[in-house]
């Protein structure tokens, strides 16, 4: 963080040494060096590899990589009609994408002052894009001395410098307040736990365990209808399986420690009414990987599910929303078989963790 600061609060001389560096190999170093040996693309992961050691987080390094190979695209443009020669050419579109990553780790570090020390509103795009003008004005001023110095086409190539660097501060003030929000908040409320990498490649090979699972499910429907036999049996047989499955999505999260607390208290032996808080898709399988003999009240959503939707029916889970007093007598028999009731009162997920109001 230390070294990404002092780069983003000197850059006028990080971009006229870069600069200069550039010009002067085209007379002498270009001989040593190969200036082919050092493509966009390698300054481009440099990039993120100093976002990534300094800040030690990868998810804003991906936000980098992505804001700067939007750049990339947008810089591809600068050698359009033979404006410039080769090598004045080469120059200016590396001395244009330094600025442009400038301009993005300027923007960072914005964004992560924000978050850490306040006000704790979202940073917005003309917020983000105010603060790149002074020194937005500064790099196009230097870019415009130096191609009139060193350019015999400068008049040619000012424009599309110009409007690239423009560019580049444009998408960096688009996309990485866009990038801050989709780690930091959900909706307008602030994470209690930002989105990590890890976190997010775990939750996305849970969901899809979860669909393959409720395909499954899905899949063996069929035989419990066509095959004979006891009924009841039937739909214990299935309602394990649904239990199995939960305690297997929970455990297939390896790197997670899981701790069951107060366990002892829950006594399945009887009925019960459960109430629980909903924050996440996981409450549902942490209750019933608990016991398997657990009824669920559904809203519409689950019920008209396509995914899980025939499961959550032939459960016999109870859609609240068609109303309560017609069903009692189908809960009573439930409740006599010895299942528990399961409630989410807040009839939908709280965005905060908060306990919303009841239904």
């Amino acid at each position: 963080m230390k070294f990404l600061k002092i780069i983003t609060n000197t850059p006028l001389v990080l971009y006229l040494l870069c600069y200069a560096l550039l010009h002067i190999s085209q007379f002498g170093l270009s001989e040593i060096i190969s200036l082919d040996l050092l493509p966009e693309q390698i300054l481009w992961a440099t990039c993120c590899l100093i976002v990534l050691i300094t800040t030690g987080r990868a998810e804003l390094a991906i936000i980098i990589g992505f804001s700067l190979g939007l750049g990339l695209i947008l810089g591809s443009h600068l050698n359009n009609a033979n404006l410039i020669d080769e090598q004045n050419e080469l120059r200016d579109k590396y001395f244009i994408f330094i600025m442009g990553a400038c301009m993005n780790m300027h923007i960072l570090i914005l964004a992560l002052k924000r978050h850490m020390y306040g006000p704790k509103n979202q940073l917005t795009f003309v917020e983000s894009f105010k603060s790149l003008l002074p020194p937005l004005c500064v790099f196009w001023l230097c870019f415009n001395l130096m191609n009139l110095i060193f350019s015999s086409q400068s008049l040619a190539i000012i424009p599309q410098g110009t409007a690239i660097l423009i560019g580049h501060g444009a998408l960096a003030s688009f996309t990485i307040p866009k990038g801050f929000k989709c780690l930091f908040y959900s909706g307008k409320y602030r994470r209690q736990v930002p989105v990590t990498l890890l976190s997010y490649l775990m939750s996305l090979g849970t969901f899809l365990i979860f669909l393959i699972g409720c395909f499954l499910l899905t899949f063996c429907l069929p035989f419990f209808t066509i095959l004979p036999g006891d009924r009841i049996a039937k739909k214990k047989i299935f309602h394990n399986m649904i239990h199995l499955f939960s305690r297997f999505i929970v455990f297939i999260n390896i790197p997670l420690k899981k701790t069951i607390i107060n366990l002892e208290l829950l006594d399945f032996t009887k009925p019960a009414v459960l109430i629980a808080n909903h924050q996440s898709h996981l409450d549902l399988v942490l209750i019933l990987m608990l016991n398997p003999k657990v009824i669920v009240l559904t809203n519409q959503w689950v019920w008209n599910n396509p995914f899980y939707g025939l499961v959550v029916r032939y459960a016999e889970y109870y859609p609240i929303y068609q109303g309560l007093e017609g069903s009692l007598p189908k809960l009573q028999k439930k409740v006599n078989d010895g299942y528990s009731i399961l409630i989410f009162p807040e009839g939908s997920r709280t965005p905060d963790g908060s306990i919303k109001r009841f239904h």
